[in-house]
């Protein structure tokens, strides 16, 4: 079973466990849900700077700031390489193919990183593994 590719934002992919508990990533899509009970919100993965030092500098200003902040916003825009960590789901730093089929470590810039990341966190629920 694959995470449905055509669209980013439009489609939420649900996984639904044995006691019916569902996991699903938190976008405006999954709001539809909340009538349901309660939602507990986990990170999944962090898109962060590739570079050490970028990175740790990252880290720390998002450590302090909330998410909807000027400086979290500044901090978004880099212009950097990208890597994905799914280290909140017990998961590997991201490898996979960028647009050309070319193996990578990290992603030219953020958006492209945040569409791998939604993929593999997609076929993490789905299938327990990342690709």
């Amino acid at each position: 079973m694959k995470a449905y590719p055509k669209t980013e934002r439009r489609v939420v992919t649900v996984t639904i466990d044995e006691s019916g508990d569902m996991v699903y990533l938190n976008t405006p899509e999954s709001d539809i849900f909340m009538e349901l009970g309660e939602r507990i919100i986990t990170r999944a993965s962090h898109v962060e700077p590739y570079a050490l030092l970028p990175r740790m500098l990252f880290t720390a200003i998002r450590y302090f700031v909330h998410d909807d902040s000027a400086l979290a916003a500044w901090t978004r825009g880099w212009r950097c390489k990208w890597r994905v960590n799914l280290s909140p789901l017990g998961g590997p730093i991201l490898r996979g193919y960028d647009y050309f089929g070319d193996w990578v470590l990290s992603w030219d810039n953020r958006q492209d990183a945040i569409r791998a990341e939604i993929v593999a966190v997609n076929n993490f629920f789905l299938t327990g593994r990342v690709k």
